[in-house]
């Protein structure tokens, strides 16, 4: 076939041509995406306790935040994990709900816990 090719200039120069054009009007049809329509839907809250046992950590901390954030609009589930010196909330959003405000909810109420331990 290059060798063909080789021998009709003209052909080779044609397909190319025909390559061309139908390249160019195939562009109006392309899909294009800039970014990619991604919501998140969960949000994460860890909280510090030095020299607290896990016993502690989920007593003073991840019951005080399940109280609190109970009363969240769009909250589908709430997960808290106590370890030594830390607890670890994870917070899962609806499918039908707004991110900005479920966010800024769950940082309005998390921020009103006032007894809260001195080291927490």
């Amino acid at each position: 076939m290059i060798g063909w090719f080789a021998g009709h200039p003209t052909a080779a120069n044609l397909l190319l041509i025909l390559l061309l054009a139908m390249g160019v009007l195939a562009v109006p049809q392309l899909q294009r995406e800039t970014f990619p329509d991604y919501q998140p839907t969960e949000v994460g809250i860890t909280v510090e306790y030095r020299g607290a046992t896990a016993a502690d950590v989920e007593e003073t901390i991840c019951l005080r935040l399940i109280d609190a954030l109970q009363g969240v609009d769009f909250m589908d589930e709430l997960r808290c994990h106590a370890e030594d010196n830390l607890a670890s909330a994870v917070a899962r959003m609806q499918a039908r709900g707004d991110v900005i405000r479920f966010v800024d909810d769950i940082g309005t109420e998390v921020a009103a816990i006032t007894d809260l331990p001195s080291r927490a």
